[in-house]
């Protein structure tokens, strides 16, 4: 747990956590964890913690999650975008030749039996 290391001494603990500073124990780890100007005189060190800020901290890193989840997405997103494109650019080649006529009216029948000669292509391979 990230709280762990927060510390309340109380006033009878005085001997007890000067004792803990002397011999390494979690008072000197409370006084690395908080940054100058955390402590307000007269109050205990690792004071200041509340749900508040524990809330907060808990949402930043759903946020910071949630903003690699979305890049992760996007770049996914993009993959299949540029396949559908390329999707659409083949069908739209495709519909144009379809929709040419001759002079006379007639369907233009080379890119019709281009089309048949893809397909048998396809199955035969």
């Amino acid at each position: 747990d990230e709280f762990a290391n927060n510390v309340v001494e109380r006033k009878g603990d005085a001997a007890a956590g000067k004792a803990a500073r002397v011999y390494g124990g979690a008072g000197e780890e409370a006084e690395e964890a908080k940054g100058e100007g955390d402590e307000k005189p007269g109050q205990a060190p690792g004071k200041g913690w509340n749900k508040t800020v524990k809330a907060k901290m808990k949402w930043e890193k759903e946020k910071e999650a949630k903003a690699e989840e979305l890049k992760e997405l996007r770049v996914k997103w993009a993959e299949e975008d540029k396949g559908r494109k390329e999707f659409f650019a083949k069908r739209d080649e495709q519909r144009g030749k379809f929709r040419k006529k001759n002079a006379r009216g007639q369907p233009v029948m080379k890119h019709r039996v281009d089309k048949i000669l893809e397909t048998l292509q396809k199955e035969g391979v």
